[in-house]
C-alpha cells in the first residue's frame, strides 16, 4: 500500500457535488476519494444527482486509478446520476491524455457539458432543474 497521491476538496449540497482535484493521482488517493463520495450518493436514496469536477490542477492518474474512477461511474449511474460538467480546459495536454477518456464515454450516458469555472458548472447544472449551492459564490471563490 502507498500514500495518497493527489488531493481533493469536495463539497455537497442538495443535488449538486463539487470535487477540485490536484496533483497526480494513484490508486489509494482515488479510492479514498470514491469512498468519501460514494458514503454521500448513498445518503440521497437514489435521488437524481450530479457533479461538477474541476480537473484543471489533476496532473495525471495512474491506469489502475482510471479503473477505479470507471467503477465509480458505474455505481454512481445505479445510484440517480445525471449530469456532469467538467471544469478543465479540453485543449489541455494533461486533459487529453488523462482526463478526456473518462468524458467520451460521460458524454453518452448523462447530460455533459464543460464550464471555464465552478461557479458556471452551478449554473448550468441549476438550468437542468439540480438545486444546491444557490449562493455558488462559496464555491466560486475557492
Amino acid at each position: 500500500m502507498f500514500e495518497p497521491h493527489g488531493q481533493y476538496t469536495l463539497a455537497h449540497d442538495n443535488d449538486i457535488f463539487v470535487l477540485v482535484g490536484n496533483g497526480a493521482w494513484n490508486l489509494e488517493a482515488t479510492q479514498a476519494a470514491i469512498s468519501h463520495i460514494n458514503g454521500l450518493v448513498d445518503t440521497l436514496n437514489n435521488r437524481r444527482h450530479a457533479f461538477i469536477f474541476d480537473t484543471q490542477r489533476v496532473e495525471g492518474i495512474t491506469p489502475d486509478s482510471f479503473v477505479a474512477w470507471s467503477d465509480a461511474i458505474s455505481y454512481w449511474l445505479q445510484h440517480g446520476f445525471a449530469a456532469f460538467v467538467r471544469v478543465t480546459d479540453p485543449e489541455s495536454a494533461n486533459y487529453k491524455l488523462f482526463i478526456q477518456p473518462f468524458d467520451v464515454r460521460l458524454q453518452e450516458i448523462v447530460e455533459f457539458s464543460y464550464a471555464q469555472d465552478v461557479a458556471q458548472g452551478i449554473g448550468i447544472l441549476h438550468q437542468l432543474g439540480f438545486s444546491g449551492f444557490v449562493d455558488n459564490a462559496v464555491i466560486a471563490g475557492r
